[in-house]
């Protein structure tokens, strides 16, 4: 369904911001030729600071590790990222829309 609404703002002339948790690996199944190109960009933070935002969230331990193991492993793709460690949301936001626009 989300790549019925990405094709479709796609061949209205929009173009799209999509924010998820997936990683090139997860969209390959997915019909992406209507894109002329997709960029990716990390959001990522220090592991303490992930840790101690998903225990504020009531994440049990099972889920804190797999969350750890899985942001270690958008790391390793090489994506330009953008540190949140210490950035307030509208830092990051800005952080974001520079990115945007130099890509």
């Amino acid at each position: 369904m989300w790549f019925d609404l990405l094709k479709s703002l796609t061949e209205n002339g929009k173009s799209v911001v999509w924010f998820c948790p997936n990683t090139p690996e997860d969209i390959q199944s997915q019909d992406t030729s209507f894109f002329s190109s997709i960029e990716w960009l990390l959001l990522d933070c220090d592991d303490i600071v992930r840790t101690g935002r998903l225990i504020e969230r009531g994440w049990d331990d099972e889920k804190i590790t797999e969350s750890l193991e899985d942001a270690q492993e958008l790391r390793e793709l090489g994506f330009s990222s953008v540190d949140t460690t210490t950035l307030t949301p509208v830092s990051v936001a800005k952080e974001i829309v520079k990115w945007v626009e130099c890509s």
